[in-house]
């Protein structure tokens, strides 16, 4: 892959809008082979230019996964698309050669139809894997993971006596917020990855505090007995 010429928020835009303009051009094939031959040809001269922008969208947006297995998928599913662009060309070249061939007109638009769905399986793979998604679904499950702590408070969840627990509470307090200001800042500048590491530092320092109000209140709650 060639190195990244654009930020993500960029390659996920392009990405999209070539997509869009790849399957209207599929849909303006199959529309034009009711027309002329030379109509049919010239929506197919598009459809090409078409499919070679959203291959380079494609690529780019390639380069901006982070693991090499999610990398070799998005490789694979734009394959996927190149042999369902290949094969709708190939089916309306022999419309061309041979308009009153039988089911021409029908295996063109099935070969349309594989087109978008190629398409949009790449789409929805690169929106689940989309930097800064995973950070934010592990956080998310990090944090209900948690969350059960403070459904019964009364009981210890560490060893940390009361003043560790101040200690936690101050540390995760000041990470917090660093964290936050990172979340914030790293939106604005689109730096994906810096985000991701903040979100997960946000994560973190929430399920330490929680760790340490929990704790806290267990043993308020056994001097109280």
């Amino acid at each position: 892959l060639p190195p990244c010429s654009k930020t993500f928020q960029e390659a996920q835009t392009d990405l999209n809008h070539t997509a869009a303009e790849l399957n209207h051009s599929a849909g303006e094939v199959v529309h034009s082979s009711r027309g002329t031959s030379s109509q049919l040809a010239a929506a197919s001269g598009k459809f090409s230019q078409d499919f070679d922008e959203f291959l380079d969208a494609g690529i780019e947006m390639a380069g901006h996964t982070q693991s090499k297995d999610d990398q070799i998928q998005v490789i694979g599913n734009l394959k996927n698309i190149s042999m369902a662009s290949s094969k709708l060309l190939l089916a309306a070249k022999s419309l061309s050669v041979d308009p009153s061939a039988a089911n021409a007109k029908n295996l063109l638009a099935v070969a349309a139809r594989a087109v978008t769905e190629s398409i949009n399986q790449l789409i929805t793979l690169c929106t689940q894997q989309a930097a800064g998604q995973k950070e934010c679904d592990n956080a998310l499950r990090e944090l209900e993971a948690v969350r059960g702590l403070l459904g019964n408070p009364n009981e210890p969840v560490n060893e940390l006596s009361y003043f560790d627990c101040i200690e936690s509470v101050m540390e995760n307090s000041k990470v917090l917020g660093e964290s936050m200001a990172g979340i914030s800042q790293h939106c604005k500048t689109g730096d994906v990855l810096a985000f991701g590491e903040s979100v997960s530092m946000a994560s973190k320092a929430l399920c330490g505090l929680t760790e340490a109000a929990a704790q806290v209140r267990s043993q308020h709650h056994t001097n109280m007995l």
